[in-house]
């Protein structure tokens, strides 16, 4: 180790010699705090840029400190602990732009002003160190760029399932009641044919209405409620606000027979005659 000194010292200066010292000191109280904390606490403490051993994590920590402009003289135990824990696998990833970072952020000014102020104790410094070389970094860095989402095919729920089936089956028996009603020569025909397939009156009417209005469109009955379909295609409807309504279900929109039903005009109150 003396040969080796003596050696640097031939080719170096006083200064610089002194600096080599303190790096390769402060390299070695780096390495066994580093692996220590990886033997104590295993998979929490994980380094993926830089593998198992550390070394790769110590090497681009003096670096940003050493080779960034005017923080030659940061390499002291507050800054070293500090730019390590700003040390964000985001940011590292950058390469040269990191350590060009530090070129903006003056350690040892900041470390000094924080002492200068004295608003914390010496052991809760260090915390507040972090934080403001932290906040600067994010305002050169800017704010993290998320990967786009993949992209994935929609899933439809059971329920969905089951609501578009029951829908279909309606409008598929709609769609038979205009057949027959274009080809029934009365309405007692009509009627009869009704009965034949089980359906109400009123159900028989809403069928017709919707399968007319809706029938060849699944887009949009695909896309409701049954209820919600009676609403869309009932005549109390005004067609300015069906218009509206059936171009908002194509874009994606969906809604309830309630928040249809409530386009419709409000009727007047019946006059009481005089008595």
């Amino acid at each position: 180790m003396q040969s080796y000194s003596a050696e640097l010292g031939d080719v170096l200066t006083e200064p610089e010699l002194a600096l080599v010292k303190q790096v390769a000191s402060l390299q070695i109280k780096i390495e066994q705090r580093y692996l220590y904390r990886r033997n104590r606490y295993g998979d929490m403490f994980r380094d993926d840029d830089f593998g198992t051993d550390g070394r790769g994590f110590i090497t681009l920590l003096l670096r940003t400190i050493l080779e960034s402009e005017e923080n030659q003289n940061a390499l002291i135990e507050p800054v070293v602990s500090a730019v390590a824990s700003c040390m964000r696998a985001t940011w590292i990833r950058r390469g040269i732009e990191w350590i060009a970072a530090f070129d903006r952020i003056p350690l040892v000014d900041i470390l000094n002003k924080l002492r200068e102020l004295d608003l914390s104790p010496e052991n809760e410094l260090q915390h507040h160190y972090a934080i403001g070389i932290e906040r600067r970094l994010w305002r050169i860095f800017g704010p993290d760029v998320a990967p786009a989402p993949k992209a994935k095919a929609p899933r439809k729920s059971a329920r969905a399932a089951t609501r578009i089936l029951a829908v279909e089956k309606k409008i598929a028996f709609g769609l038979q009641l205009l057949d027959v009603q274009s080809t029934a020569s009365s309405k007692i025909e009509l009627a009869r044919l009704r009965r034949k397939f089980g359906a109400e009156p009123i159900s028989a009417q809403e069928a017709l209405r919707v399968a007319r209005a809706y029938g060849k469109r699944p887009e949009i009955y695909r896309s409701l409620t049954w209820l919600a379909l009676v609403e869309l295609s009932s005549p109390s409807l005004p067609a300015a606000a069906r218009t509206e309504f059936e171009s908002k279900i194509i874009a994606g929109s969906r809604f309830t027979h309630t928040q249809i039903r409530a386009r419709r005009p409000l009727k007047k109150p019946a006059r009481r005659m005089a008595a």
